[in-house]
Formats: C-alpha cells, sequence, structure tokens
C-alpha cells in the first residue's frame, strides 16, 4: 500500500486525536471513580444509620476504586496506541523517504 507523506500525516493526526479523546475519557472515569462514588457513599453513610447501610458503603467504595481502575486502564491504553502511532509514523515516514529514492 502506497501511502503519500499527507496522508500519513491525515492518519497520524486522527490517531492522535483519538488518543488525547481516550486520555480525557479515562481521567472522566477515573475522577467519577474516586470522587463521585466517594460521594455517593458519603452521603448514604449520612443518611443511614444501621450495617446494611455499612454493607452498602463498603461495596459502594469497592465499585468506585474498579471504575478508578478502570480509568488508569483506559490511559495506559491510551499512551499506548500514542506509542504505536508515533512508531507507525516513523516507519511510514522512512518507507515514502526509501520510495522515492529508489532506482530501478
Amino acid at each position: 500500500m502506497n501511502l503519500s507523506q499527507q496522508t500519513i500525516e491525515i492518519h497520524f493526526k486522527e490517531i492522535m486525536a483519538l488518543v488525547e479523546q481516550l486520555r480525557l475519557l479515562s481521567k472522566e472515569v477515573e475522577k467519577i471513580g474516586q470522587e463521585g462514588i466517594f460521594h455517593t457513599a458519603f452521603e448514604t453513610k449520612r443518611g443511614w444509620e444501621s450495617v446494611c447501610a455499612d454493607k452498602l458503603v463498603e461495596r459502594e467504595l469497592k465499585l468506585g476504586q474498579q471504575i478508578g481502575r478502570e480509568g488508569e486502564g483506559l490511559y495506559r491504553i491510551a499512551e499506548e496506541m500514542k506509542e504505536q502511532a508515533e512508531e507507525m509514523y516513523r516507519m511510514e515516514t522512512l518507507n515514502v523517504s526509501l520510495a522515492s529514492n529508489r532506482i530501478y
């Protein structure tokens, strides 16, 4: 597949835009897990005193931790996408350069 330098640039920029969107999403998910669920658990505990409330709050906090880890996972995926996109960009750019210098 012969790609022009311009096409390579366009694809690279599209991927980097997706990486940035994924980073932002990961931060939102992590924030929900850390702050949103904690706030919900706090409100539950404040308005309801019982053994059941304690169990519910415990589960809410575990859920918040899981959601926070999912956000961290999304961030790692975004970083991996960025690294792979940069490597592909370098390789495709090199291919275009080599192709333009080939003599048959």
